[in-house]
């Protein structure tokens, strides 16, 4: 009876529940539910671990080569390095030389072990926060297959395949070369790469509860920060961009119309103001329209979608953690006021600022926009990558698409970001920096490609998840599971064996690790100290020097010219950190010319040796002009002289010649109560005469010989 009542009462049906990304928040008394689990975090941890302490074992025990000593410099200085000038980069770097003060090397100060183990510490975070992403958004993949949506209803299986996979693919990424070659040494990259791998990993929560705006806050914040260390984070626009159009369509067109707003307002700016553009616009009625329609983008989105700004209370608070990430920029001109002995660009004054931001001293980009060489540089990007990873561990990246048919219509907008950030921050960035295909210039290049290794590691470890998985599925065993897991936490070591065992990579690139290696010592010593240094460092058995006397150390008070970058770099660093020779004045001889680089040398040495006021500076300029003019000298250069007469010379060679003019007056101002020495890079023809071999470099007599 009660049955039959039931049957002829309209019972309401119940409404289906809300995905995962559109539940309600729990109630203020509710505890949230943790989106990472403790079986998460203990693979972050176990990654973490073994990544930093293989990086502390084959670290470099002190100061390298390249911009090495300029960067430890510094950061243990609080200065300002090379643009875009680093400012959180900087500021990390001397927390760390603060941390590890008590660390030194030959009983002096070595702040660059601190720096070198800094980079190590954010690559080691770095691979971890990849196996972190792995773990979690695997089970989320794997799920799919059950077509469930409840995140909480993992399987163990999935979960220990998840882990495995997470764990596998970060170590991976620890050891492969691009990575590992940075973590042991004194650069910018290891934090670059964890930045961006983190904003991407907030994202993949963000998408999941699109209701958490303090997500959004930590991205954007994070993003300004980013900037200010690494510009081509803005290559990562696309891919957020997609994410967020697939969490929140109303943000997402708020987020559009304010980007375009304010990219169309700063180059209508820019034309206006030419003197504080960051580039030079060649067709300025072209970029003048496109700068109106893109200030005109939010009244064409409201024609389209009649709302507009909806979401103002999230998208300017977006835009304010923006701003607060790029208020490090801040940090530059406060730096350059105390005069550090790294105070690149001189960024108190806003010509230095300017050149810092804009990445002044680097070359306009040149586009591979030609089909062939499009084409050639994609080649050449799949070939590099091909390289950091051990075959076949690369193929297993494709693996997921095999799988597509089951996962692409639930995580299609997580999948679409990361192939858009890998392609950008990957293929993209080759077929814009255009970099001959020769060793040396690849080799300076391949840094710029952590990034896109990163997110293709992560597809490695999809890869990983999904061929376990379908075994798993297929064979119904626990032993194949367990062979296919002792196989994927082994397969790191594959490139650890590459490291040490590859004879072609070996030949190519040399060893990732520089356990013991300290020829960036010894190459600053030998210059600075001479062969006493050398011969004081020997270790039993060795070699002694040919000439254990020769070459003597610098005279006190001397004045060193330093022309490549280790030449100039790694002195620098002996002179203000170990202070092995804090008397020795280090000047750039290839930067003469530049106004912003004099004001730096007066700051160091105004006091203690005469070096050119910029009236000199200008009548160096002049005199070059009028050498080319009345044909004593080629002009080798392009020569513009502005409505005001300022002098502007375009050209290595030309800027050379002006760098010999200004070298030579301070030589003939000092030489009779300092003497001089050069590490030449670009030659400066009136030096020859007065050159004799002074070891790795050579000394300037007072006369010609």
């Amino acid at each position: 009876m009660a049955q039959a009542k039931q049957k002829g009462r309209s019972v309401p049906t119940p409404e289906p529940s809300p995905p995962i990304s559109q539940k309600p928040l729990e109630s203020a008394w509710t505890k949230p539910v943790a989106f990472f689990k403790k079986y998460d975090w203990l693979a972050f941890g176990v990654t973490y671990v073994i990544a930093q302490v293989f990086y502390v074992l084959t670290q470099a025990p002190t100061v390298t080569l390249e911009d090495s000593g300029e960067l430890v410099t510094g950061a243990a200085n609080l200065g300002v390095p090379h643009p875009p000038g680093y400012p959180l980069w900087s500021m990390l770097g001397w927390i760390f030389t603060r941390i590890f003060f008590f660390v030194r090397y030959w009983g002096h100060p070595n702040p660059a072990w601190a720096v070198n183990c800094m980079s190590g510490f954010f690559g080691a975070l770095l691979c971890a926060t990849v196996t972190l992403l792995i773990s979690r958004s695997g089970r989320d993949l794997l799920r799919t297959f059950r077509h469930e949506d409840d995140p909480e209803s993992a399987t163990t299986t999935e979960k220990v395949i998840s882990w495995f996979s997470g764990v596998a693919a970060g170590l991976i990424l620890a050891f492969c070369p691009f990575i590992w070659s940075q973590c042991v040494i004194a650069e910018v990259y290891s934090l670059n790469t964890f930045l961006h791998v983190l904003i991407l990993t907030l994202a993949y929560v963000w998408l999941h509860r699109p209701r958490e705006d303090r997500l959004l806050y930590w991205i954007a914040a994070l993003f300004g920060a980013t900037f200010t260390n690494c510009q081509p984070i803005v290559l990562m626009m696309p891919g957020l961009m997609m994410i967020i159009w697939a969490g929140d369509r109303r943000l997402f067109r708020d987020c559009l119309a304010a980007v375009l707003v304010v990219i169309g307002a700063l180059v209508l700016l820019q034309i206006a103001f030419p003197e504080y553009s960051f580039g030079q616009f060649v067709q300025r009625e072209f970029w003048i329209t496109v700068s109106i329609v893109m200030m005109l983008s939010p009244f064409i989105l409201w024609v389209f979608t009649r709302q507009i700004f909806s979401e103002w209370k999230r998208v300017v608070p977006m835009i304010l953690f923006v701003l607060l990430g790029l208020s490090f920029f801040v940090y530059m001109p406060i730096s350059s006021d105390f005069n550090p002995p790294i105070n690149w660009g001189y960024p108190r004054t806003f010509e230095g600022f300017h050149h810092a931001v804009t990445r002044g001293q680097y070359q306009a980009l040149a586009p591979a926009l030609d089909p062939k060489a499009f084409v050639t540089q994609i080649v050449e990007f799949l070939s590099e990558l091909e390289d950091q990873f051990p075959f076949p561990i690369p193929l297993l990246a494709l693996v997921p698409i095999f799988f597509f048919r089951s996962i692409w219509r639930r995580h299609w907008s997580w999948l679409l970001a990361t192939i858009i950030a890998f392609v950008v921050t990957g293929p993209g960035m080759m077929i814009l920096l255009n970099p001959p295909h020769d060793i040396q210039s690849l080799f300076i290049a391949q840094v710029q490609f952590c990034q896109s290794t990163a997110i293709y590691a992560v597809w490695v470890g999809y890869g990983f998840l999904f061929c376990m998985a379908f075994l798993e599925r297929f064979f119904k065993h626990r032993i194949v599971l367990a062979l296919a897991l002792a196989i994927t936490l082994l397969s790191p070591l594959g490139g650890i064996w590459q490291n040490w065992y590859d004879e072609k990579m070996i030949a190519a690139n040399g060893g990732t690790e520089l356990c013991g290696h300290d020829f960036g010592w010894q190459f600053g010593n030998y210059q600075l100290c001479g062969a006493e240094a050398i011969t004081r460092e020997l270790k039993p058995g060795e070699p002694p020097l040919p000439n254990p006397v020769f070459p003597p150390a610098m005279t006190t008070n001397a004045v060193f010219y330093g022309g490549t970058d280790p030449g100039r770099f790694v002195p620098t660093y002996m002179i203000f950190c170990p202070k092995v020779r804090p008397d020795i004045m280090l000047i750039t001889q290839n930067a003469l010319a530049d106004n912003t680089y004099m004001n730096v040398m007066r700051d160091l040495y105004g006091d203690l040796i005469w070096i050119p006021t910029p009236q000199d500076t200008n009548l160096a300029f002049q005199s070059y002009v009028n050498d080319v003019r009345t044909g004593r000298i080629p002009s080798n250069a392009a020569v513009t002289i502005d409505k005001s007469g300022k002098v502007s010379v375009q050209g290595v060679q030309g800027v050379m010649e002006i760098n010999g003019i200004i070298s030579k007056a301070i030589f003939e101002a000092n030489k009779w109560r300092h003497d001089f020495y050069v590490e030449e890079s670009y030659v400066i023809n009136w030096m020859y005469p007065y050159l004799s071999p002074h070891g790795l470099i050579m000394k300037i007599n007072k006369e010609p010989l």
